[in-house]
């Protein structure tokens, strides 16, 4: 389910789903703290924001089928969040 393909590089993060597309977040500090998570749709090149306005978040993964699971701090366990690729959290 999370077997997708990861990639860092210093204060960004990139994450591809089964069909491609690229999921890119960066951070503005030594420490991971990301404002925003894009999907890049390689199909037709078009960006989409993954998360919801004023939301942080520390660490993120994305399933097989373009599910963003993404956390805060050590919430990994206990109180993640999910954006479905219909749009809703």
């Amino acid at each position: 389910m999370f077997k997708q393909k990861s990639y860092t590089d210093g204060r960004k993060m990139y994450i591809l789903d089964n069909q491609g597309n690229i999921y890119i977040a960066s951070s503005n500090s030594n420490y991971p703290e990301y404002r925003q998570i894009y999907k890049l749709n390689v199909s037709d090149f078009t960006m989409q924001k993954m998360l919801p306005d004023e939301v942080i978040c520390n660490n993120f993964t994305v399933t097989d089928n373009g599910f963003v699971v993404y956390w805060s701090s050590q919430e990994q366990q206990q109180n993640c969040r999910v954006k479905c690729p219909g749009g809703r959290i």
